[in-house]
């Protein structure tokens, strides 16, 4: 049998002879042709084997060296990469410039990797110069010209290819790419037109042509041809631009993946598009229902992470975190998804699993800097400021981002009162922010944050305004400018800033009532006004949006309540003691006095475990105080029975007894009903 395959093998480089030059004897050893064999079959690992042993018996091979060099560079190495591209070019025939310009072309990509680009270029126009025709050469010039927006080198080499295949598709596309990233959207489309005539089963064509007429703002062709694109193969680039068309075009876009959807009803595809331009306007609920129709076609762990992703926005922890569950039960190693779930159970107020998902994360990637840096703002939330400090510490090894890692270990810093160190971080991350030279679109939120803490107010109010032209409609960057304004002390702006982030659909109530740099504005009428209105808002828009999937139907029961003077009081169950509440929509948590804590603690309703930390609360005269978070494991409000709800334990013993949004955003939508004196809760109750 082996030597049957020796013969199959020996017979199949006779027969390549035609493709060498015919005065050039190349190598035909067993070693040497059981390797391109493999290679060829992309079992590079074997492939590997054949030409180490091959290199044993004949050093001098200089094409086994040059496959070495590929298959080195394959695995990234290019320092061993580069080194068999010269020994390759050492022991080549000059006779063979085919093979010399391959080893040229090798050593052209390590130089470049290696930012040695005057000793690429030369390596590509020797390549040029020993094989005029290879169209190898020319591709790989008009990528190295595009990659450093020198178009006009870059076209020059796509031209070539044209000229030496005028049937292949590659050379026009080049040139289309070119003329995009030029703006130059008429000379696209006369190259793309062409594309599609060559092959108009040709998914990227359809693609680039979409970008073309996106860029001359013909909205309806840019979506036919993405839609095309789509149909034959959904790749990365018609994923990015269906998000651009999404901002500019969203009505036709929508339109016709409808259209389509219903065209193509077995295929996920539709529904997952619409619910991923839906998330991207922040949209959610729509969203929620289009990846629900996704998933009803097939179980895919995309639709229900981001069926997820829409939940936590809509601050339904309960949902998401059914949905993330499913994501993590068909992949463990899922760490997006882990780290996902550590966010909603930090929502959801259980600190000790939102810990023990990071842990996970770090533990199987302990050179990572994201799963440190998310460690280290949920310690810093829990004001566990030495073990935040540690997070960030080893974060600042491996991240690419030390200039938000200086910000925030900074920031825990102020709070542990060591002023100098925290001042040399804010420092240090203004030096390399302002060395990157950000436009008003690429900048990053958290430099706002750098200047207010190195006392430039005026600095940070100047890139809201210019940040604010740029992305009127952001969200998430709304969000931080109330933030960065609250801090500063302007709250008017900062309660502008709050209402527009609402405006666009920021629901992360369970955030906004902790974060602490919303602080100066807690305690404000106008604040308190504008949350009620928007959790109000918020549990409309939950209740309207029906059972998920026939899981869970809605039922009403009625709890009664007392007045005395303005105020309400219900009875409710905190870890089995019954007491009596003021029932107050205004107020963010559970709150109690010290008195009723400490009576709580004493008879076993509280434990030294459901101590999870500190926060900075608002009294009435305007004083800023400290108070102790506390964990509740156990919360019955009418028959309604909620896990993990967080309190605030004040230490005035006056304080009143309130029951917050904790507890009252969880129940359902709520109605006060004055005349029977009874709160109507609707909720969902699961089959």
């Amino acid at each position: 049998m082996k030597r049957f395959t020796i013969i199959i093998l020996v017979l199949a480089a006779a027969l390549a002879q035609p493709l060498w030059a015919k005065d050039v004897k190349r190598p035909n050893s067993y070693n040497f042709l059981r390797g391109v064999e493999l290679y060829d079959d992309d079992n590079y690992e074997s492939a590997a084997t054949y030409f180490e042993k091959e290199l044993e018996q004949n050093p001098k091979n200089g094409y086994a060296h040059l496959y070495s060099g590929l298959l080195a560079e394959y695995n990234e190495d290019i320092s061993q990469a580069l080194q068999w591209a010269g020994t390759a070019l050492k022991y080549l025939p000059k006779k063979d410039p085919e093979y010399v310009a391959y080893a040229l072309l090798l050593r052209a990509r390590c130089y470049e990797a290696l930012e040695q680009d005057d000793k690429a270029i030369q390596d590509m126009e020797q390549a040029a110069a020993l094989q005029p025709d290879m169209t190898r050469v020319h591709s790989q010039m008009a990528e190295f010209y595009y990659k450093r927006d020198e178009y006009a080198k870059s076209d020059a080499s796509f031209q070539r290819l044209v000229e030496l295949e005028p049937g292949d598709v590659f050379g026009y596309m080049g040139l289309a790419r070119n003329a995009n990233e030029q703006k130059n959207y008429g000379e696209a489309l006369k190259q793309l037109n062409y594309v599609l005539k060559l092959d108009p089963t040709y998914h990227r064509g359809y693609t680039f042509r979409s970008e073309a007429n996106f860029g001359i703002k013909k909205y309806n062709d840019a979506v036919d041809d993405l839609i095309t694109a789509l149909k034959i193969e959904p790749d990365l680039k018609a994923m990015v631009l269906l998000y651009a068309l999404a901002d500019s075009a969203f009505t036709p876009l929508s339109v016709k993946l409808k259209v389509q959807a219903r065209k193509d009803p077995t295929n996920a595809l539709w529904p997952q598009c619409l619910g991923m331009i839906n998330m991207n306007q922040n949209h959610y609920q729509q969203a929620i229902e289009s990846f629900k129709d996704a998933l009803k076609i097939e179980d895919d762990d995309y639709s229900s992470s981001c069926l997820a992703s829409c939940y936590h926005s809509l601050g339904d922890e309960k949902n998401a975190l059914l949905a993330i569950n499913k994501v993590i039960e068909n992949d463990s190693t899922d760490y997006s998804a882990l780290e996902m779930r550590s966010n909603i159970y930090d929502m959801l107020g259980d600190r000790q699993k939102a810990l023990e998902d990071l842990n996970t994360i770090i533990a199987d990637n302990p050179d990572a800097d994201a799963p440190y840096i998310n460690r280290a703002f949920l310690q810093y939330m829990y004001r566990n400021y030495d073990a935040a400090i540690d997070d960030f510490n080893t974060a600042m090894v491996f991240t690419d981002d030390s200039a938000l890692v200086a910000l925030n270990r900074g920031r825990v810093l102020m709070e542990m009162k060591r002023t100098d160190e925290a001042m040399a971080d804010f420092r240090l991350a203004q030096s390399i922010y302002e060395a990157a030279e950000y436009n008003d679109s690429t900048m990053p939120t958290s430099m706002l944050y750098v200047y207010h803490f190195v006392g430039d107010d005026n600095r940070a109010a100047e890139l809201i305004n210019k940040m604010r032209v740029s992305q009127p409609d952001d969200m998430s960057n709304t969000y931080e400018y109330a933030c960065v304004y609250s801090l500063m002390g302007r709250t008017d702006d900062a309660l502008q800033m709050l209402r527009r982030s609402l405006e666009l659909g920021s629901r992360s109530f369970t955030h906004i009532d902790r974060d602490p740099d919303l602080v100066p504005l807690r305690n404000l009428p106008e604040y308190q006004a504008l949350i009620k209105q928007y959790k109000e808002i918020h549990q409309n828009e939950l209740a309207s949006m029906g059972p998920d999937d026939g899981d869970f139907e809605y039922q009403t029961v009625e709890v009664p309540f007392t007045n005395e003077g303005k105020m309400c009081k219900v009875k409710c169950d905190i870890n089995g003691l019954p007491l009596h509440f003021i029932f107050d929509t205004g107020a963010s948590d559970v709150a109690m006095s010290s008195v009723e804590a400490s009576f709580m603690l004493k008879n076993g309703y509280l434990t030294a475990d459901d101590i999870v930390g500190k926060q900075n609360y608002m009294t009435a005269s305007g004083e800023i105080s400290e108070g102790t978070v506390v964990n509740l494991r156990n919360v019955n409000f009418g028959g309604l029975t909620l896990k993990d709800v967080r309190a605030s334990i004040t230490h005035h013993q006056a304080a009143p007894l309130l029951l917050g949004q904790s507890v009252l955003g969880k129940l359902g939508k709520i109605e006060i009903d004055n005349a029977a004196h009874v709160l109507r809760i609707t909720h969902k109750v699961q089959h």
